[in-house]
């Protein structure tokens, strides 16, 4: 991963992709949480010292070249229907799975060492995700980096 090759003075969408501020009371305390993918582990840990979840894969933690140990303020584990039907293919004639992410369903969001259940909705393509608790409030997401992880509902 190299953070600084990524390119610089891009205008932003007119409506933020994601909303960020203060977390529900909803939470319940949590010190790790793991996503398995067919071919990749994740691990996130909670960092009390540093307010952030270091980030591992497949058993190491996950370090950038230009940043080091690879932090994030929000995990978003979003689970989505996930299809092979379309036929996008690889260099190797693979065929590439496509995540459909207009709709809703459910989500997990991790943020100041708490784990929210809650939902996801995006009405449109055009429209920005939002994410709720499960007992509707809005669960914004913490000020800092955020990892969306897409998995199989």
């Amino acid at each position: 991963m190299r953070p600084a090759r990524l390119p610089g003075d891009i205008e932003g969408p007119a409506v933020a992709p994601l909303r960020f501020g203060p977390a529900p009371v909803t939470g319940v305390v949590t010190a790790t949480h793991r996503v398995e993918y067919q071919a990749a582990r994740f691990a996130f840990t909670w960092s009390e010292s540093e307010g952030r979840w270091l980030v591992s894969m497949n058993g190491t933690p996950l370090v950038s070249t230009d940043t080091g140990r690879v932090r994030a303020a929000t995990v978003v584990c979003q689970r989505v229907e996930v299809t092979t039907s379309e036929l996008i293919e690889d260099g190797r004639s693979t065929v590439s799975p496509v995540a459909r992410t207009v709709g809703n369903g459910q989500a997990v969001v991790l943020r100041d060492g708490q784990w929210f259940t809650g939902n996801w909705s995006r009405p449109a393509a055009q429209s920005p995700t939002t994410f709720h608790t499960a007992d509707g409030q809005e669960l914004p997401l913490a000020s800092g980096p955020v990892w969306v992880l897409l998995t199989p509902a």
